[in-house]
């Protein structure tokens, strides 16, 4: 695993709109994990099957959940060490927006703590333990560019977090228009998502 970024760049993301029509740039996805079939309510969701050769489908049975994509998900065995990867066609020097999405769903257990690694690059540990106290999904975003014909998304088991297994509901992966942060050195920085705020409103922040 190649070291941290050097000198990162953690700015706030603005998570760009997706349309509704779904008319992405290039190579982009929305992979329902765990999910059987594709769900087309809204934006098409695709089952993340043909992406990644690991770890085990299992759906959730919780009642009244408002996104669709928390309704399943994919569950990786306790190996320490290991990674468990997807492997998604990108274009090569383009700029791709991440964002995962974990919800272990009820659990008398704390949820796994893992760790999230792009193009063998340590992005982050995810720690939903918060998230589920206040019955929310946990979701992370950043920036990378692509380095080659393919994008690795990898979730690694970290013994020194837990004893289990990692897992993920929802993965999206956006090619960015070239005009998107190119003004930021991507040979040397990052940019992840510190926080997303609501200006001039009262009502509570949609994530």
């Amino acid at each position: 695993m190649r070291p941290l970024l050097s000198a990162a760049a953690v700015l706030l993301l603005l998570l760009l709109p997706l349309a509704a029509g779904q008319r992405f740039r290039g190579f982009s996805y929305l992979l329902d994990c765990g999910a059987p079939s594709t769900d087309s309510r809204g934006l098409r969701w695709d089952p993340d099957g043909p992406y990644v050769s690991a770890g085990s489908a299992r759906p959730l049975s919780v009642q009244g959940l408002l996104d669709p994509t928390l309704a399943s998900l994919r569950v990786f065995p306790y190996r320490p060490a290991a990674k468990f990867c997807y492997a998604l066609p990108v274009d090569p020097n383009r700029r791709y927006l991440l964002r995962p999405t974990f919800f272990y769903g009820p659990s008398s257990t704390a949820p796994p703590v893992f760790d999230l690694i792009v193009d063998g690059t340590f992005w982050t540990a995810v720690d939903t333990a918060d998230d589920i106290l206040a019955g929310s999904a946990s979701h992370y975003e950043a920036v990378f560019p692509a380095r080659g014909r393919n994008l690795t998304f990898c979730l690694g088991v970290n013994p020194d977090y837990t004893d289990s297994g990692p897992f993920i509901n929802a993965l999206q992966v956006i090619q960015l228009h070239d005009s998107v942060y190119n003004a930021t050195d991507f040979t040397g920085s990052a940019m992840g998502l510190i926080a997303r705020t609501k200006f001039g409103s009262t009502g509570d922040v949609e994530r």
